[in-house]
């Protein structure tokens, strides 16, 4: 978990995107649309804290109707759970269908724009470095 905490804290959605796409460049050869899953990538990285947030407003408004999500009991736990994912995925599915409008009146048609190789910096070997070295260290230890 520290691990994703450091990179999620140093890097961003497209730089991850980009990382991506650059190592799974190798897949181009075999026809996989690797700027497709790049762009797909980084769009669900994009969304996740909307997503979080859609969530937590939805909880709060079947709370506020009287669902129980501290309920002892698993299954009322997980009908009120039930009435905060129904109206979530319907949420989603609007979103996407407003994002696809958006990219189709933009023109996207899923070739790579993220294919760049990422430039690695100083802080970046560091972490590579110490994520090697820690564990070679424990075992050696």
């Amino acid at each position: 978990m520290t691990w994703v905490s450091l990179v999620s804290a140093t890097t961003t959605s497209p730089q991850l995107a980009r990382a991506l796409g650059w190592t799974l460049r190798p897949l181009l050869s075999w026809g996989v649309p690797v700027g497709a899953v790049t762009t797909t990538v980084s769009i669900a990285l994009r969304f996740i804290p909307e997503v979080i947030e859609e969530f937590d407003r939805i909880r709060l408004a079947q709370i506020a109707r009287g669902a129980r999500f501290d309920d002892r009991r698993v299954s009322r736990r997980l009908r009120s759970y039930a009435a905060v994912l129904v109206p979530l995925v319907a949420s989603l599915f609007g979103r996407s269908d407003q994002l696809a409008e958006a990219m189709r009146d933009r023109g996207f048609t899923g070739g790579g724009t993220l294919m760049s190789p990422p430039r690695l910096e100083a802080r970046d070997l560091m972490v590579m470095l110490t994520s090697v070295a820690v564990p070679v260290l424990v075992v050696l230890m």
